[in-house]
């Protein structure tokens, strides 16, 4: 009995104290001060025995309560209303789904695409071979189709390509599915090694053909079989240079001195045939079979119209006067059809058979248009005086080569010459000579130059 009321005294006991504790400072407000003084009222919120904090005009009674951990409030419970889901951790004590008691700091992590300890990572742990998939799947339900069947392997996983290799590589549920069948029927499987299980003539030991195709399926598409260029043709086909698009059977010949069609040469109009540095296409060899014809050419005498292929034949190497011979032939004269290597000679003073020379005949000494050649010669071709027809001058010569030496003589014996001084006006005339009396003949008589006054009509006829 003793012992229980000492046991009893120390509940009460420890109930007194308790009950103290909790009531200490409960009457230090002054009897004049209440809630709203200022006195005493340290962080100057207003609020002085209820305040809670009086260091920190945030807290005090009736204060919005913010998630800081602090009791802002004052009504002895921190960060009220910050853990919804009830599971001890607030959002600002690092929750990061407060709707979920299951999801918080404290949780071991668990394979169902939740970040449970909310330390940022998702399944931490469940993909062991770091291929990005986990065992626990996208769905969170281990064993379906979606999670790593695999997880010590990177090469299985749910994306994964099925190999003919007796593994599940992409975690479907079957084994080297669509390998192991021969699709295009040629004897063989991808697992027997066939390469293209879609051609029939791709398969182990095949004959390479020309298709682009690893038909042996042994290393790769042979070089032979390789478009290089992408001109649609492979060197099987006989594409002549895979290096080049503008090279292939069939195509246009190009001025660049390739063969562009494969036949075998390039196109003719791009072949020097003469050898003279120049084609066609490229230099505008206008005779590309004579070596001295190009452009730039000195124009010679080879009976190429136009060596230096300007446009502009040369005129040494055209017959202008039609004779059938031009200068370059030796032609002396190309503008008399009468004149040109060979010709006769002909009296007309020019060298016909273009040797060099005149025949003396043709020559006219003394430069007065007239030839001893000629049908009515030149009777002296020393003096420019003396030609057929010329006037007759009072030289003692026979000006007009008529033949008679006289005609300077006194032809009607009246004793005066044409050549006198003064004159006889009228040598045919033997009544006319200077100082003969006027007679009525109506004639300059005495050689004044004037009729006598008797002999004109002064009245008319």
């Amino acid at each position: 009995m003793r012992g229980s009321l000492t046991i009893m005294a120390l509940i009460a006991t420890f109930w007194l104290l308790a009950g103290l504790a909790g009531c200490a400072g409960c009457n230090d407000k002054p009897a004049d001060d209440d809630d709203t003084t200022s006195d005493g009222d340290v962080d100057g919120d207003g609020y002085t025995e209820d305040d809670c904090n009086d260091i920190d005009a945030d807290v005090y009674p009736g204060a919005d309560e913010v998630c800081d951990g602090i009791d802002n409030n004052c009504d002895g419970v921190v960060d009220d209303g910050f853990d919804t889901d009830g599971d001890g951790y607030t959002t600002c004590g690092g929750d990061c789904d407060d709707t979920d008691g299951a999801v918080n700091p404290g949780v071991g992590e668990e394979c169902n695409t939740v970040d449970d300890n909310c330390d940022g990572l998702v399944d931490e742990a469940y993909d062991s071979d770091g291929d990005g998939y986990t065992t626990c799947g996208e769905d969170g339900e281990v064993g379906t189709e979606d999670d790593d069947c695999n997880d010590a392997d990177p090469d299985i996983n749910p994306d994964s390509l099925e190999a003919c290799n007796g593994l599940d590589d992409n975690c479907d549920g079957v084994i080297d599915e669509g390998t192991g069948t021969d699709g295009d029927l040629d004897g063989f499987t991808e697992c027997d090694g066939d390469c293209d299980d879609t051609n029939a003539d791709t398969y182990p030991g095949a004959i390479e053909i020309c298709d682009g195709e690893d038909n042996d399926c042994e290393d790769g598409v042979p070089s032979a079989e390789a478009d290089a260029d992408i001109d649609g043709f492979m060197v099987c086909d006989g594409d002549c240079d895979d290096a080049d698009p503008n090279t292939y059977p069939g195509a246009v010949e190009l001025c660049d001195g390739l063969d562009n069609d494969c036949d075998g040469v390039p196109g003719d109009d791009e072949i020097d045939d003469d050898g003279d540095g120049f084609n066609e296409c490229a230099d505008g060899d206008c005779d590309d079979t004579n070596p001295n014809a190009y452009v730039g050419a000195a124009e010679v005498c080879d009976g190429t119209v136009d060596n230096s292929c300007d446009g502009v034949d040369d005129p040494n190497e055209i017959d202008d006067d039609g004779d059938g011979q031009t200068e370059c032939a030796g032609d002396c004269d190309d503008g008399n059809a009468a004149t040109y290597l060979g010709a006769t000679e002909i009296c007309d003073g020019e060298d016909n058979d273009c040797d060099g020379t005149l025949p003396a005949g043709e020559v006219d000494a003394d430069g007065d248009g007239s030839f001893l050649c000629d049908a009515d010669p030149d009777c002296d071709d020393n003096y420019p005086n003396t030609y057929p027809g010329a006037p007759e001058l009072c030289d003692g010569i026979d000006n007009n080569c008529d033949g008679i030496a006289n005609d300077e003589d006194d032809l009607d014996g009246d004793g005066y010459a044409p050549c006198d001084a003064p004159p006889d006006c009228d040598d045919g005339n033997p009544d006319s000579y200077p100082g003969a009396p006027e007679i009525c003949d109506g004639e300059d008589n005495d050689c004044d130059g004037t009729n006598h006054a008797d002999e004109l009509d002064a009245d008319g006829p």
